[in-house]
């Protein structure tokens, strides 16, 4: 049994982005060496390639900014301050869905060690439904800069909702 986990958009679209480009650059080669010259062959080729290529640098742009982010959490949870949050509102990203699954960003309060009430902002992430009980926030901070955070987003909250699947 695996845990789901709260997929952020950007883990899916670079994915998506490399498949795109590489089976685009990989067509502009078969058509430049299996059509016949017909003196149109290499603007096909420039042209199919051209956005084959596109597609791939968008797509390792957001790998990299994918890997950093999940880097900067991986970061804070082992040198920052943990905290617990109250997910306060769930906010859905406009015109934004994969699939059926919106996507949405959660607004979350938090208690400092000094009392302050502190609001964050997660990143954006995919979730079926907008039941903020179903969700449990954590933020880790820095020390050194209280504005630099994190915020992890897991499945079970108040209702201790535990979400497995098995991919067997």
């Amino acid at each position: 049994m695996k845990r789901m986990i709260l997929r952020h958009p950007l883990s899916i679209f670079w994915k998506i982005s490399v498949g795109v480009g590489l089976f685009l650059f990989v067509l502009g080669l078969v058509i430049a060496m299996f059509v016949p010259d017909d003196g149109d062959r290499l603007i096909v080729f420039y042209t199919v390639s051209a956005q084959g290529l596109i597609w791939l640098i968008c797509g390792i742009v957001l790998a990299i900014v994918s890997h950093n982010k999940t880097q900067k959490l991986a970061f804070y949870k082992q040198e920052g301050q943990h905290f617990a949050a109250e997910i306060v509102n769930l906010v859905p990203v406009p015109y934004v869905n994969m699939g059926t699954m919106p996507v949405l960003y959660a607004e979350c309060m938090y208690t400092n060690e000094k009392g302050q009430r502190c609001k964050v902002k997660t990143r954006m992430f995919m979730w079926k439904n907008y039941d903020k009980n179903s969700l449990k926030a954590d933020v880790y901070v820095d020390y050194a800069d209280p504005a630099k955070y994190a915020v992890e987003i897991t499945p079970g909250g108040e209702n201790n909702i535990e979400v497995d699947i098995d991919y067997t």
